[in-house]
């Protein structure tokens, strides 16, 4: 048996052996676990994984050694969602074999026992055409001191294969000597490898994790290979985004609630906590005015009525997330000798909603915080309709105005092509501009440009028909004029003028949020005011008149800053269908899965069936600093909210994995109601509650001196 040939070598490291827990880490199947096989783990949550290896699958040559290697790639790429599910894309070039792209899944059952093992199942190589790796699986484990067992049944969907890797029993062990080394064997029901997985020492750096993983098949007369995985967090593991501070408390929805006139849906009686009398240095308007223009916020006007502070204000530099602003904000009002405040957060002069809240527990708060203080504060939080200011005395009136001045935004445009008939990877790029200038309240004019950077090369030119249809040199996307309005709560965006380069016409959205609801409706009417593409529109058809509906409901799931959202109506290309999205948010950095379908029209994109389906993953980054300096006649700034994506076709009736041009396509407008608007749709109250910690962290990194 393998297990006792390689007995004798845990016994003899048995001395030096440690039981801290174990890592898992990547196999070079695609999902984590030991050298091919699972174990019932699964990855940090929130760590992204890039995976390596050059381990030829002999799955793919029906297990006939005798056949020649020719070499082969693995490329990896894996999220850890939540602490108990996992996704990886994989894509593998085996040159004479195949070129693939799947996509795994793992859910670790969200239970421990003292005694009882793990459990996790899986599924391998999802709804692809062409099944390689296709696998359902349930695994178990347990740790037992240095030694973590694992055993699973699978049951492989790969088809013309008598012999199938993962077809039924499998299992191995893994024994941790120190915590930056391992030794590995398992039996994945076929074949027997062993190995040896060494980790970069977590003392070195904590930006980021390497590890590579030597191992051997012993079947094959000892076939060597070697894979690496690097993965980072993407964001700090602090869950507080605490400063020195604050770090040692979590950002947990709050263990306690307080019953009181700001709180009346309260039910939770709590023990009665004395808020500290803090000494107030009693700060003067005049100073609270300079550091807020300091700071570089706009339109800011301040106001008081007996005990109450309000201020009202524009944004545009602390672009990574709007808790910043009001992080600050708060903060540096803690400093004056009033109660209560008032906070009414504009765009383009347009009024977005109104917090108001207790000064003497924000006070307590930021002083001494605590899941207690924190819960304190946060009770007294009110989002409402913006207030009447009759009665207020005004200090300043949209101090550091934004009318006229310019605002330039770069980003990135890529398209992709991966693991598909072009070659491994193929891209098209963009440099976008966008320029922004607010010329009256609630009126914007917006202009954006592309510039064309690059092209790669395909590896078959027979396909250079076909990519020709993706093909645009440097032009004008749109330039259009705005309206907002802040209608029953909500923001309302009239949208007027070219659009997509040939179009010209009009387009109305409006968002709504009702506590972790959020609806959004979108509609437009344009037509072709210059001639397109003559080559694309043989293949796609010439659409002259384009009109579009959509409806938009997300949900937010606030302990878990995760998203879900369905969209439905019909899209630019004029199909007719829905996507659904899962979205989840790490800090400032969002990973999402999307699953989309649409029924074309008849004369719709070329290779489309009557019916296209999509799955796909995205990741969301901001690419600008977290404050970005704005002075007085502009601002250069970079997006905030640069998205790449990859997306496949899945259970097409042809078999295939064909691209398909322009299904389900929604594209956005300069001024996006919810990303420009809704802090990228993060304005719930229960969001700014859970977040609290993150003011105190904004308010010491950017104000208090």
């Amino acid at each position: 048996m393998l297990f006792q040939k390689y007995f004798f070598i845990f016994t003899l490291l048995f001395s030096s052996l440690q039981a801290n827990d174990m890592i898992s880490s990547m196999t070079n199947q695609g999902f984590t676990g030991l050298i091919n096989t699972p174990n019932a783990g699964t990855m940090q949550e929130g760590d992204l994984t890039f995976h390596f290896d050059n381990q030829f699958d002999n799955a793919l040559k029906g297990y006939d050694y005798k056949k020649p290697d020719k070499g082969n790639e693995n490329y990896i790429f894996g999220a850890g969602l939540f602490s108990f599910i996992e996704i990886q894309g994989r894509l593998s070039e085996t040159p004479g074999y195949h070129r693939d792209l799947s996509a795994n899944l793992k859910v670790k059952l969200p239970y421990t026992h003292k005694y009882l093992p793990n459990f996790a199942i899986g599924a391998q190589d999802i709804g692809s055409a062409a099944n390689f790796y296709g696998n359902y699986y349930g695994v178990m484990d347990k740790e037992f001191w240095f030694v973590r067992a694992s055993l699973g049944y699978g049951y492989s969907t790969v088809e013309n294969e008598k012999r199938k890797r993962m077809d039924g029993l499998f299992g191995g062990l893994e024994v941790k000597t120190f915590d930056w080394l391992y030794f590995l064997v398992e039996d994945d029901s076929v074949e027997q490898f062993a190995g040896v997985r060494i980790h970069m020492p977590k003392s070195w750096t904590s930006y980021f994790k390497l590890n590579t993983l030597i191992s051997t098949n012993i079947t094959q007369e000892y076939a060597t290979s070697v894979s690496v995985n690097l993965s980072f967090p993407l964001y700090e593991n602090i869950k507080s985004y605490s400063a020195n501070s604050v770090k040692t408390y979590t950002q947990e929805v709050a263990a306690y609630r307080v019953e009181n006139k700001e709180d009346i849906g309260t039910k939770v009686v709590i023990p009665k906590v004395e808020i500290k009398k803090t000494e107030i240095p009693k700060i003067s308007l005049q100073e609270i005015k300079k550091r807020f223009t300091d700071l570089g916020l706009e339109n800011i006007s301040l106001a008081t009525k007996e005990e109450t502070i309000y201020v009202a204000y524009e944004n545009n530099v602390f672009l990574f997330n709007e808790l910043d602003a009001i992080g600050v904000i708060v903060g540096t009002l803690n400093e004056s000798n009033y109660k209560y405040f008032i906070l009414e957060p504009k765009h383009s002069k347009t009024t977005l909603f109104a917090l108001s809240g207790d000064l003497d527990k924000a006070r307590e708060f930021y002083n001494n915080p605590s899941s207690l203080s924190k819960a304190i504060f946060t009770a007294s939080l009110q989002k409402t309709l913006p207030i009447k200011l009759e009665n207020y005395t005004f200090n300043a009136r949209e101090e550091n105005d934004t009318q006229f001045k310019l605002r330039v935004e770069f980003s990135p445009v890529v398209r992709t092509f991966v693991g598909n008939e072009f070659g491994m990877f193929n891209y098209k790029l963009w440099l976008r501009t966008k320029l922004q200038v607010n010329l009256y309240k609630s009126i914007d004019i917006t202009a954006v440009g592309d510039i064309h950077i690059n092209d790669s090369q395909i590896d078959d030119n027979r396909y250079d028909w076909f990519l020709k249809l993706y093909e645009k040199g440097s032009s004008i996307q749109s330039l259009m004029l705005h309206y907002n309005t802040n209608l029953l709560g909500g923001i309302n965006t009239l949208s007027l003028g070219t659009f997509e380069e040939l179009f010209i016409g009009g387009i109305d959205q409006y968002i709504y949020n009702y506590e972790n609801h959020t609806i959004k409706l979108k509609g437009g009417y344009f037509s072709q005011f210059q001639d397109g593409d003559p080559y694309k529109e043989k293949y796609l058809g010439k659409k002259s008149v384009r009109y579009f509906f959509m409806a938009k409901y997300s949900y937010l799931f606030e302990d878990y800053d995760t998203f879900a959202e369905i969209n439905a109506g019909q899209y630019w290309n004029q199909d007719l269908g829905f996507d659904l999205k899962l979205k989840r948010y790490f800090g400032d950095v969002a990973v999402s899965l999307t699953y989309e379908q649409s029924k074309t029209m008849q004369d719709n994109s070329l290779l489309s069936e009557s019916t296209d389906k999509y799955v796909g993953i995205a990741l969301e980054i901001p690419l600008t600093l977290r404050h970005t300096p704005s002075f007085k006649y502009g601002q250069i700034r970079g997006t905030n909210s640069f998205e790449y994506k990859l997306r496949s076709t899945i259970a097409r009736e042809d078999g295939t994995n064909n691209l398909v041009l322009g299904g389900n396509y929604n594209p956005k407008i300069a001024l996006d109601s919810q990303d420009y608007f809704y802090n990228r749709n993060r304005l719930q109250l229960s969001y700014l509650k859970t977040h609290a910690f993150r003011f105190i962290e904004s308010y010491e990194k950017y104000t208090k001196k």
